[in-house]
């Protein structure tokens, strides 16, 4: 099955030459896709870990938390390095997708 994890760079793929053409950043755009990644791959190793001491409802929310943060970030950037703190701000929910 696919999960929305692995949709997400395609979903993302058609409104990054909009974002690019608004905001300006082509010579960072290419960070977009890659800092999502290594966020959810540098969390994914310890989630499970921290998810058995906090507890996973604790982890889902603070997850939860940052992708709210990061999408609002993402809505109200003005140049591209805030678009990519925000996505990797998303990357927390995904990253408890193992837990």
């Amino acid at each position: 099955t696919l999960s929305l994890h692995d949709a997400l760079p395609d979903l993302a793929s058609p409104a990054t030459s909009s974002v690019v053409a608004d905001i300006g950043g082509a010579t960072s755009v290419t960070w977009l896709p890659n800092a999502y990644e290594l966020v959810v791959l540098a969390m994914a190793a310890f989630m499970c870990s921290i998810g058995d001491v906090y507890g996973r409802r604790v982890l889902l929310l603070g997850g939860a938390v940052l992708t709210v943060v990061g999408c609002i970030l993402i809505a109200v950037a003005k140049d591209m390095t805030l678009v990519i703190v925000g996505s990797t701000l998303t990357a927390g929910l995904f990253a408890n997708q193992g837990t």
